[in-house]
Protein backbone atom coordinates (compact mmCIF):
# COMPACT_ATOMS: atom_id res chain seq x y z
CA UNK A 1 0.00 0.00 0.00
CA UNK A 2 1.25 3.89 -0.73
CA UNK A 3 2.87 5.57 2.28
CA UNK A 4 1.94 9.17 3.26
CA UNK A 5 3.96 9.42 6.05
CA UNK A 6 6.86 12.03 5.66
CA UNK A 7 8.88 9.87 8.39
CA UNK A 8 9.12 6.28 6.50
CA UNK A 9 10.07 3.79 8.61
CA UNK A 10 10.10 0.35 7.16
CA UNK A 11 11.03 -3.58 7.73
CA UNK A 12 13.68 -4.94 5.77
CA UNK A 13 13.68 -8.27 4.18
CA UNK A 14 15.99 -10.83 4.62
CA UNK A 15 18.95 -11.11 7.22
CA UNK A 16 20.05 -7.67 9.41
CA UNK A 17 22.72 -5.86 7.24
CA UNK A 18 19.70 -3.21 6.04
CA UNK A 19 17.75 -3.23 9.00
CA UNK A 20 16.65 -4.27 12.54
CA UNK A 21 13.45 -6.05 13.70
CA UNK A 22 12.56 -2.69 15.32
CA UNK A 23 12.88 -1.07 11.52
CA UNK A 24 14.74 1.26 10.14
CA UNK A 25 14.79 4.27 7.71
CA UNK A 26 15.85 3.27 4.76
CA UNK A 27 18.84 4.63 2.94
CA UNK A 28 19.10 5.44 -1.51
CA UNK A 29 21.53 6.10 -3.71
CA UNK A 30 19.40 7.31 -7.05
CA UNK A 31 21.73 6.78 -10.16
CA UNK A 32 20.07 9.32 -13.25
CA UNK A 33 21.64 8.22 -16.87
CA UNK A 34 22.53 11.68 -18.62
CA UNK A 35 24.52 10.32 -21.10
CA UNK A 36 22.70 10.03 -24.21
CA UNK A 37 23.43 12.09 -27.54
CA UNK A 38 19.33 13.01 -27.76
CA UNK A 39 19.49 12.91 -31.50
CA UNK A 40 15.67 12.90 -31.79
CA UNK A 41 15.25 16.51 -30.22
CA UNK A 42 15.73 18.19 -33.66
CA UNK A 43 14.37 21.48 -34.10
CA UNK A 44 16.15 22.47 -30.88
CA UNK A 45 19.41 24.20 -30.14
CA UNK A 46 22.33 21.74 -30.28
CA UNK A 47 22.22 20.84 -26.67
CA UNK A 48 21.65 17.51 -25.34
CA UNK A 49 18.74 16.80 -23.46
CA UNK A 50 20.00 17.39 -19.69
CA UNK A 51 20.67 20.85 -20.33
CA UNK A 52 17.77 21.60 -22.34
CA UNK A 53 15.96 24.66 -20.77
CA UNK A 54 12.66 24.09 -19.24
CA UNK A 55 10.98 26.37 -17.04
CA UNK A 56 14.73 28.73 -16.80
CA UNK A 57 16.44 25.97 -15.60
CA UNK A 58 17.92 22.91 -17.22
CA UNK A 59 16.26 19.73 -17.42
CA UNK A 60 18.59 17.98 -15.62
CA UNK A 61 18.18 20.27 -12.33
CA UNK A 62 14.36 19.82 -12.12
CA UNK A 63 15.21 15.89 -12.51
CA UNK A 64 17.51 16.51 -9.38
CA UNK A 65 15.89 18.77 -7.33
CA UNK A 66 12.98 16.04 -7.47
CA UNK A 67 15.53 13.47 -5.30
CA UNK A 68 17.26 15.99 -3.83
CA UNK A 69 14.11 16.85 -1.73
CA UNK A 70 13.28 12.96 -0.47
CA UNK A 71 14.54 12.36 2.14
CA UNK A 72 15.35 8.29 1.50
CA UNK A 73 17.62 9.87 -0.69
CA UNK A 74 21.21 9.91 0.55
CA UNK A 75 23.40 9.89 -2.39
CA UNK A 76 22.82 10.94 -5.87
CA UNK A 77 25.39 9.59 -8.67
CA UNK A 78 24.95 11.38 -12.33
CA UNK A 79 26.31 9.42 -15.60
CA UNK A 80 26.69 11.65 -17.91
CA UNK A 81 28.09 12.32 -21.50
CA UNK A 82 31.59 12.84 -21.39
CA UNK A 83 31.84 16.49 -23.00
CA UNK A 84 28.89 17.38 -19.97
CA UNK A 85 31.21 16.22 -17.30
CA UNK A 86 32.90 19.63 -16.64
CA UNK A 87 29.22 21.33 -16.82
CA UNK A 88 27.64 19.07 -14.34
CA UNK A 89 30.09 19.58 -12.16
CA UNK A 90 30.52 22.95 -12.00
CA UNK A 91 26.52 22.90 -11.39
CA UNK A 92 27.20 20.94 -8.61
CA UNK A 93 29.20 24.18 -7.20
CA UNK A 94 25.98 26.57 -8.57
CA UNK A 95 22.88 24.87 -8.03
CA UNK A 96 21.63 23.40 -4.45
CA UNK A 97 19.50 21.32 -5.96
CA UNK A 98 22.83 19.20 -6.61
CA UNK A 99 23.96 19.13 -3.19
CA UNK A 100 23.58 15.25 -2.68
CA UNK A 101 25.37 13.92 -6.28
CA UNK A 102 28.24 12.26 -4.87
CA UNK A 103 30.14 11.67 -8.27
CA UNK A 104 29.43 12.37 -11.80
CA UNK A 105 30.95 9.51 -14.22
CA UNK A 106 30.95 9.17 -17.67
CA UNK A 107 28.88 6.95 -19.56
CA UNK A 108 29.60 3.90 -21.39
CA UNK A 109 28.71 2.72 -24.98
CA UNK A 110 25.46 1.82 -24.20
CA UNK A 111 23.04 2.21 -21.44
CA UNK A 112 23.42 -0.73 -19.51
CA UNK A 113 27.45 0.58 -19.12
CA UNK A 114 26.65 3.46 -18.22
CA UNK A 115 23.76 2.25 -15.68
CA UNK A 116 26.84 -0.87 -14.41
CA UNK A 117 29.17 2.58 -14.00
CA UNK A 118 26.66 4.45 -12.16
CA UNK A 119 26.03 1.50 -9.65
CA UNK A 120 29.75 1.03 -8.97
CA UNK A 121 30.07 4.42 -7.68
CA UNK A 122 27.01 4.21 -4.93
CA UNK A 123 28.22 4.02 -1.34
CA UNK A 124 28.06 0.80 0.43
CA UNK A 125 25.82 1.78 3.01
CA UNK A 126 23.02 2.31 0.80
CA UNK A 127 19.87 -0.27 1.18
CA UNK A 128 18.64 0.51 -2.27
CA UNK A 129 19.42 2.00 -5.72
CA UNK A 130 17.20 3.05 -7.93
CA UNK A 131 17.83 4.07 -11.87
CA UNK A 132 16.37 6.54 -13.34
CA UNK A 133 16.38 8.34 -16.94
CA UNK A 134 17.20 12.17 -16.72
CA UNK A 135 14.88 12.74 -18.87
CA UNK A 136 11.73 12.19 -17.04
CA UNK A 137 11.50 15.41 -14.49
CA UNK A 138 7.64 14.80 -13.70
CA UNK A 139 7.76 11.59 -11.67
CA UNK A 140 5.54 12.44 -8.25
CA UNK A 141 8.13 12.69 -5.43
CA UNK A 142 4.85 10.10 -3.45
CA UNK A 143 5.55 7.43 -6.43
CA UNK A 144 9.70 7.80 -5.69
CA UNK A 145 8.85 6.92 -2.34
CA UNK A 146 6.41 4.13 -2.89
CA UNK A 147 8.75 2.29 -5.31
CA UNK A 148 11.67 2.97 -2.90
CA UNK A 149 9.92 1.40 -0.34
CA UNK A 150 8.30 -1.63 -2.31
CA UNK A 151 12.29 -2.33 -3.53
CA UNK A 152 13.24 -2.15 0.27
CA UNK A 153 10.86 -4.31 1.37
CA UNK A 154 10.21 -6.70 -1.91
CA UNK A 155 13.96 -6.78 -2.97
CA UNK A 156 12.81 -4.80 -6.16
CA UNK A 157 10.19 -2.96 -8.20
CA UNK A 158 9.26 -0.04 -10.85
CA UNK A 159 7.19 2.22 -11.62
CA UNK A 160 4.59 1.92 -14.75
CA UNK A 161 1.28 3.22 -15.83
CA UNK A 162 -1.40 1.06 -17.56
CA UNK A 163 -1.71 1.49 -20.97
CA UNK A 164 -4.46 3.03 -22.63
CA UNK A 165 -4.08 2.75 -26.47
CA UNK A 166 -4.75 -0.99 -27.88
CA UNK A 167 -1.51 -2.26 -29.21
CA UNK A 168 -0.74 -4.22 -32.48
CA UNK A 169 2.27 -7.21 -32.98
CA UNK A 170 3.50 -6.06 -36.22
CA UNK A 171 4.25 -8.71 -39.11
CA UNK A 172 6.52 -8.13 -41.19
CA UNK A 173 6.47 -5.54 -43.60
CA UNK A 174 4.27 -6.47 -46.54
CA UNK A 175 5.17 -5.82 -50.56
CA UNK A 176 4.68 -2.10 -50.00
CA UNK A 177 7.25 -1.96 -47.33
CA UNK A 178 4.28 -1.32 -44.98
CA UNK A 179 3.90 -2.59 -41.41
CA UNK A 180 1.05 -5.47 -40.95
CA UNK A 181 -0.88 -5.49 -38.21
CA UNK A 182 -0.79 -9.66 -36.77
CA UNK A 183 -3.21 -8.67 -34.20
CA UNK A 184 -4.13 -7.25 -31.18
CA UNK A 185 -2.47 -7.97 -27.55
CA UNK A 186 -4.89 -7.79 -24.73
CA UNK A 187 -4.60 -4.66 -23.02
CA UNK A 188 -5.51 -5.37 -19.47
CA UNK A 189 -1.95 -6.99 -19.02
CA UNK A 190 0.22 -4.47 -20.50
CA UNK A 191 1.73 -1.71 -18.25
CA UNK A 192 4.20 0.76 -19.90
CA UNK A 193 7.48 0.85 -17.82
CA UNK A 194 8.77 3.72 -16.57
CA UNK A 195 11.69 5.28 -14.10
CA UNK A 196 13.07 4.36 -11.52
CA UNK A 197 13.18 0.91 -11.09
CA UNK A 198 14.60 0.27 -7.76
CA UNK A 199 16.17 -2.97 -6.12
CA UNK A 200 17.87 -4.17 -3.07
CA UNK A 201 21.62 -2.62 -3.33
CA UNK A 202 23.50 -5.73 -3.10
CA UNK A 203 21.02 -7.29 -5.43
CA UNK A 204 21.77 -4.66 -7.91
CA UNK A 205 25.84 -4.68 -8.15
CA UNK A 206 25.21 -8.76 -8.36
CA UNK A 207 22.75 -8.45 -11.58
CA UNK A 208 24.47 -5.78 -13.19
CA UNK A 209 28.08 -7.62 -12.84
CA UNK A 210 26.35 -11.19 -14.12
CA UNK A 211 25.38 -9.06 -16.94
CA UNK A 212 28.58 -7.51 -17.87
CA UNK A 213 30.10 -11.25 -17.45
CA UNK A 214 27.39 -12.79 -20.12
CA UNK A 215 27.43 -9.60 -22.40
CA UNK A 216 23.69 -9.30 -21.93
CA UNK A 217 22.32 -5.33 -22.64
CA UNK A 218 18.76 -4.77 -21.56
CA UNK A 219 17.32 -1.66 -22.17
CA UNK A 220 15.55 -1.61 -19.02
CA UNK A 221 16.85 -2.56 -15.96
CA UNK A 222 13.95 -4.47 -14.37
CA UNK A 223 14.95 -7.27 -16.82
CA UNK A 224 17.97 -8.01 -15.03
CA UNK A 225 15.33 -9.03 -12.26
CA UNK A 226 12.77 -10.54 -14.32
CA UNK A 227 15.91 -13.06 -16.29
CA UNK A 228 17.40 -13.88 -12.76
CA UNK A 229 14.89 -13.73 -10.21
CA UNK A 230 11.27 -13.44 -11.81
CA UNK A 231 8.52 -11.29 -11.37
CA UNK A 232 8.77 -7.62 -9.93
CA UNK A 233 6.27 -5.09 -8.51
CA UNK A 234 4.69 -2.52 -9.90
CA UNK A 235 4.06 0.87 -8.41
CA UNK A 236 1.46 2.37 -10.01
CA UNK A 237 2.35 5.97 -11.87
CA UNK A 238 0.08 7.88 -14.72
CA UNK A 239 1.52 9.40 -18.26
CA UNK A 240 2.48 12.76 -16.63
CA UNK A 241 5.59 10.43 -15.97
CA UNK A 242 6.93 11.34 -19.64
CA UNK A 243 10.06 10.87 -20.62
CA UNK A 244 11.14 13.65 -23.06
CA UNK A 245 12.52 12.40 -26.61
CA UNK A 246 11.03 14.93 -28.71
CA UNK A 247 10.51 19.22 -28.96
CA UNK A 248 7.01 18.85 -28.13
CA UNK A 249 7.41 16.86 -24.88
CA UNK A 250 9.46 19.99 -23.83
CA UNK A 251 5.89 21.93 -24.28
CA UNK A 252 3.82 19.44 -22.78
CA UNK A 253 6.47 18.91 -19.30
CA UNK A 254 6.44 23.08 -19.38
CA UNK A 255 2.64 22.81 -19.18
CA UNK A 256 2.52 20.24 -16.57
CA UNK A 257 4.85 21.96 -14.04
CA UNK A 258 2.52 25.26 -14.60
CA UNK A 259 -0.85 23.20 -13.45
CA UNK A 260 0.94 21.91 -10.54
CA UNK A 261 2.15 25.26 -9.57
CA UNK A 262 -0.89 26.74 -10.22
CA UNK A 263 -3.03 24.32 -8.12
CA UNK A 264 -1.28 25.74 -4.76
CA UNK A 265 2.23 23.80 -4.75
CA UNK A 266 0.95 20.49 -4.35
CA UNK A 267 -1.84 18.54 -5.73
CA UNK A 268 -3.18 14.50 -4.70
CA UNK A 269 -2.76 11.42 -7.56
CA UNK A 270 -5.16 8.44 -6.73
CA UNK A 271 -2.80 5.11 -7.23
CA UNK A 272 -3.49 1.21 -7.35
CA UNK A 273 -5.53 0.69 -4.62
CA UNK A 274 -7.63 3.55 -4.01
CA UNK A 275 -5.13 5.42 -2.41
CA UNK A 276 -3.82 9.14 -2.64
CA UNK A 277 -1.18 11.28 -2.15
CA UNK A 278 -0.14 14.86 -1.54
CA UNK A 279 2.61 15.52 -3.87
CA UNK A 280 5.34 18.29 -4.86
CA UNK A 281 5.35 19.84 -8.11
CA UNK A 282 7.10 18.52 -10.14
CA UNK A 283 36.19 6.52 -18.02
CA UNK A 284 37.79 9.01 -15.57
CA UNK A 285 35.22 10.16 -12.80
CA UNK A 286 34.29 13.54 -10.61
CA UNK A 287 33.04 12.19 -7.55
CA UNK A 288 32.24 12.85 -3.69
CA UNK A 289 34.64 11.46 -1.16
CA UNK A 290 32.07 10.14 1.35
CA UNK A 291 34.53 11.25 4.34
CA UNK A 292 34.84 14.39 3.07
CA UNK A 293 32.85 17.80 2.04
CA UNK A 294 35.41 18.59 -0.91
CA UNK A 295 33.99 17.11 -4.76
CA UNK A 296 37.08 15.82 -5.85
CA UNK A 297 38.43 15.43 -9.40
CA UNK A 298 40.97 13.46 -11.48
CA UNK A 299 43.99 15.61 -11.06
CA UNK A 300 43.88 15.47 -7.25
CA UNK A 301 42.29 19.18 -6.67
CA UNK A 302 38.45 19.61 -5.16
CA UNK A 303 36.51 22.27 -5.20
CA UNK A 304 34.23 23.05 -2.16
CA UNK A 305 30.62 22.48 -1.86
CA UNK A 306 28.91 25.89 -2.69
CA UNK A 307 25.61 26.97 -1.08
CA UNK A 308 24.14 28.42 -4.29
CA UNK A 309 21.47 26.47 -6.25
CA UNK A 310 20.04 10.02 -22.10
CA UNK A 311 20.95 8.09 -22.40
CA UNK A 312 18.36 5.94 -24.90
CA UNK A 313 15.43 5.11 -23.01
CA UNK A 314 14.85 1.97 -21.16
CA UNK A 315 10.84 2.02 -21.93
CA UNK A 316 10.51 3.53 -25.61
CA UNK A 317 9.94 1.06 -27.95
CA UNK A 318 11.59 3.25 -30.78
CA UNK A 319 15.35 2.24 -31.91
CA UNK A 320 18.68 3.16 -29.71
CA UNK A 321 18.54 7.00 -30.50
CA UNK A 322 21.51 7.65 -28.64
CA UNK A 323 24.78 6.90 -27.00
CA UNK A 324 24.32 6.11 -23.57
Amino acid sequence: MPHDSDDLVLQPKGPPGSGSPGGLEVRAAVVIVAAGNSTRMQGTAKERKPKLELLGKPLLEHTVALFNDIPEVHEIVLVAHPDDVSVFERWTVEKSAFDKVRAIVPGGKERADSVRLGVFWCGFDMDVIAIHDAARPLVRPAVVREVIATAFREGAALVAAPVHDTIKEVAPHGPAGLPRAARTLDRSKLWAAQTPQAFQAEELRELVADAAEEDFKPTDDAALWEMKRGPISIVASDAENLKITTPIDLEIAAAILRTRADAGGSSRTTHAGGSSHATDPGGSSHAMDPESSSRKTDSGSSTEEGDESGSSDPTDPSPPEDTP
